[in-house]
Parts: structure tokens; sequence; C-alpha cells
């Protein structure tokens, strides 16, 4: 062990994700600790669940492939997406109606998204 021992730590745990805007990005940059560690980026989006870093599925194969999503969420996730790309082209064209079985009410858009998803009946591993 080094002599002065006391003055630093060091830690064996592993990787550490922060968001890019968190506080203690903002402190070590502050405290001339960045300059002894690496800062990487996270390509894609993840989100942390049941205890663990979980990528976001972000295309149909992906859904698929998704291991950690029943068949059944699988379905209710691609009923979902289908419902939001139904919307958007329907905004695009002014010539299509986005209510009805296939779009979203203009009473949907008007409140929160969380109680939107809840609406839709999604459950908690995807609402998240």
């Amino acid at each position: 062990m080094p002599e002065h021992s006391e003055r630093f730590i060091v830690d064996l745990s592993g990787p550490r994700v922060f968001y890019c805007a968190d506080m203690a990005v903002d402190l070590m940059v502050r405290s001339g600790a960045s300059h002894h560690i690496e800062f990487k980026s996270v390509e894609g989006s993840l989100i942390y669940w049941d205890g663990r870093l979980c990528s976001v599925p972000d295309s149909r194969q992906a859904i698929f492939r998704d291991q950690s999503l029943s068949r059944a969420e699988k379905g209710q996730m691609m009923r979902f997406l289908k419902l939001v790309q139904a919307h958007i082209a329907s905004e695009s064209d002014a010539t299509l109606s986005c209510e009805g079985p296939l779009g979203i009410s203009p009473e949907d858009l008007k409140i929160p998204f969380y109680n939107f998803l809840l609406k839709q009946k999604l459950p908690p591993k995807i609402r998240t």
C-alpha cells in the first residue's frame, strides 16, 4: 500500500452509469476528478429496471429479439407502436382522421402521457 493511502479510494465494483446532466458528473468535473476517470458515452436508450440496466428496443426486430419481454407483452407493445404510428401518419395527411380504433382521440392527447399509457392497459415493464 502507498504511504498516504487514506487520501484516495479505489472503486473495484465496476463501471458506473450517470446521466449526462447528473449533479455527480458536474461535481467530478468541477473538482478535477474527471482528469482521473474515463467518461464513455453509451449508445442507445437504456433504462434501469428490476435492479439492472436494460436496453430499450428501438425497432420491430429488437422488440422480438428482446428476451425480457413475454410474447403477450411484445404483442401489446407492437399494438401500441402501431397506434402511435397511425396517429403520426394521420397528422401528416390531413385527409385521414385520427379518431377511431386506429387513432388517438383528442381527449387522450390532453391527458398526461403516463395516464394515457395506463388507459392503454400496458404492463409496468412497457410503461416505464
